[in-house]
């Protein structure tokens, strides 16, 4: 036996009746309730050394392959689905939460700009697992578990612009003040000024 497989900690969880055997690593790979359940002092109820949860277990494998790494999913608009979802919120696992929603209702579209971790990019396309976004002309694929929130073009910002057939580098130079105005200005790299309209998918990241 391997000295990794010796110097595992095991856990074990009775949900609603059911008995489940995972490991500390595992619990810990999410924020969740399951996670300060098992790493806080609690009066959380014991039966023959498990964690006693009065919570149904029909999904609770769902949750368990979640936290260890899995995708797999029951299928949208299932009783199982919306099962998981209420099973989500209530174990607080962000990113299960995050990925079911999306699932079920992304929060954003084709073209639409977002930023994640500090970097902001145009989203081209939209599956189950995500969004593929673009920035300087090159695409990246953003899972639909990650902090994802939407932004706008800013001064001094990168873009690329659609111009004579091709995409061309600039950077955002000037941003009007007016309400009703819906236009910036636009600074290629050749220096010439191009006047822009906003929320148009010929302007991206």
């Amino acid at each position: 036996m391997s000295l990794s497989l010796q110097t595992m900690r095991l856990i074990q969880l009775n949900i609603g009746g059911k008995l489940f055997t995972t490991t500390y690593d595992t619990i810990n790979n999410e924020n969740s309730m399951l996670k300060a359940l098992v790493n806080n002092p609690n009066p959380a109820q014991l039966i023959d050394g498990a964690f006693f949860i009065d919570r149904d277990y029909s999904v609770f494998h769902y949750i368990l392959n979640f936290l260890r790494g899995s995708r797999v999913l029951p299928k949208k608009n299932s009783i199982e689905f919306k099962f998981l979802q209420e099973e989500a919120d209530y174990y607080g696992i962000d990113r299960l939460h995050r990925c079911l929603y999306h699932i079920n209702q992304p929060d954003f579209q084709k073209y639409d700009l977002v930023s994640v971790s500090g970097n902001k990019y145009t989203v081209i396309s939209v599956d189950e697992f995500g969004y593929v976004v673009s920035k300087n002309q090159k695409r990246f694929r953003i899972d639909s578990v990650e902090d994802i929130t939407p932004t706008k073009i800013e001064i001094n910002d990168d873009v690329i612009i659609y111009k004579d057939g091709n995409w061309l580098n600039g950077y955002c130079q000037h941003i009007p003040s007016e309400a009703n105005n819906d236009y910036f200005t636009v600074v290629m790299g050749d220096g010439v000024q191009i006047t822009a309209k906003k929320h148009s998918n010929c302007v991206r990241y």
